[in-house]
């Protein structure tokens, strides 16, 4: 894995996202459309898919959360240094490419297949550097005020996953393309407004480093 890959990690993936869907220039019909369109019971297919790619994002989100509020690690020899255990990070990989998969489903059949396999390859490559998210502390704190931090942190890193994730189940009821768009154009925005004190924290790595301090 490059240092650009490892400083850039979210960069590539929110680029990887942008190539999905600019398929939608040369394709406009969604991966689900184009398999079900000339099927009689199309709606009830359509509803029923999107339901399980909605559902697939939302344990995406929970998994990755989960990761990141709960999977910290003191770093041997380092009083105020984490560091992601391997099962956590293991896990928070796995979220991340379930994501890719839940959220393919709203682009175009190639869009899809850029989604999943850019995804895929992001992953593999983070997987196989040995990377891990860290979080580097100015002084101990007692656990209660830092597993709090660490949820709302995780939240925030979190941001897009669950504003995609409502914003997916919006349009599973309703199956207007207008509204998701909003929808989503909505959540994300409020994804990176929430993101972006983590991402002002970030260190060197690309990965969340957190200062661990008590709320006034």
């Amino acid at each position: 894995m490059s240092d650009f890959e490892r400083r850039h990690a979210l960069l590539l993936h929110q680029s990887v996202i942008a190539a999905a869907f600019l398929t939608y220039l040369v394709d406009p019909e969604d991966v689900v459309w184009r398999f079900i369109k000339n099927n009689p019971a199309n709606r009830v297919l359509e509803h029923a898919t999107f339901a399980g790619a909605t559902l697939l994002v939302g344990v995406a989100a929970l998994v990755c959360t989960r990761a990141r509020a709960l999977g910290y690690e003191r770093v041997s020899g380092q009083q105020q240094e984490f560091a992601l255990s391997g099962n956590w990070r293991e896990r928070l990989f796995v979220g991340e490419f379930m994501y890719a998969v839940g959220l393919a489903s709203l682009a175009p059949l190639r869009g899809s297949l850029i989604l999943i396999g850019g995804e895929g390859i992001r992953i593999c490559r983070l997987a196989q550097g040995g990377g891990a998210p860290s979080a580097a502390g100015s002084r101990r704190v007692g656990p209660l005020i830092a597993t709090r931090l660490r949820w709302r942190g995780a939240f925030r890193r979190e941001a897009f996953k669950w504003g995609v994730f409502l914003a997916m189940g919006v349009f599973t009821i309703t199956l207007r393309d207008r509204l998701a768009e909003v929808l989503i154009a909505v959540a994300s925005l409020l994804g990176f407004v929430l993101m972006e004190p983590a991402l002002r924290d970030s260190g060197p790595n690309g990965d969340s480093r957190r200062r661990f301090r008590n709320d006034r």
